[in-house]
């Protein structure tokens, strides 16, 4: 589980590893750029249009050869997400790294949070575990609407 916060980054809350994964880029409490992470565009393309502005307009950094840093592409997945529910890390955030993210929404449809899962590029098809990924984004934007304050 990931959460925004306002300094245009994501913080890892969790991370659960497995035998064998990739060492990640971050660790519980760690910070990454929101823009080269999966959980980062999930986040962004349910975030406010003023929040987004200020991120395009600050910079993309580049944590890898294949971090977005072009305003114009990242905006167009940060469309292609709010259509799909569902990011894609694609060796953005490291090197042999994926990741499919989806978004915790508030009650309004604003994002609270990301949930994801990562692996090898050469082992996991992310294609195939987003739909697992979304549903379970999905249950828990929903189970935090029905709870009691």
């Amino acid at each position: 589980m990931t959460r925004a916060t306002d300094t245009h980054e994501v913080v890892y809350v969790e991370i659960l590893s497995t035998p064998g994964g990739p060492d990640f880029p971050s660790r519980v409490g760690g910070r990454l750029p929101a823009t080269a992470t999966g959980v980062g565009n999930a986040i962004l393309a349910f975030s406010p249009p003023a929040v987004v502005r200020a991120v395009l307009e600050r910079g993309l950094p580049r944590l890898s050869e294949r971090s977005v840093t072009a305003p114009g592409v990242l905006a167009r997945e940060l469309d292609r997400v709010r259509g799909e529910r569902v990011a894609f890390d694609r060796e953005e955030s490291g090197a042999g790294i994926v990741c499919a993210a989806a978004p915790v929404l508030a009650p309004d449809g604003t994002a609270l949070g990301a949930l994801s899962v990562s692996g090898w590029s050469s082992r996991r098809r992310m294609q195939q575990v987003a739909p697992a990924v979304h549903t379970a984004a999905l249950a828990l934007s929903r189970a935090l609407r029905t709870a009691r304050p």
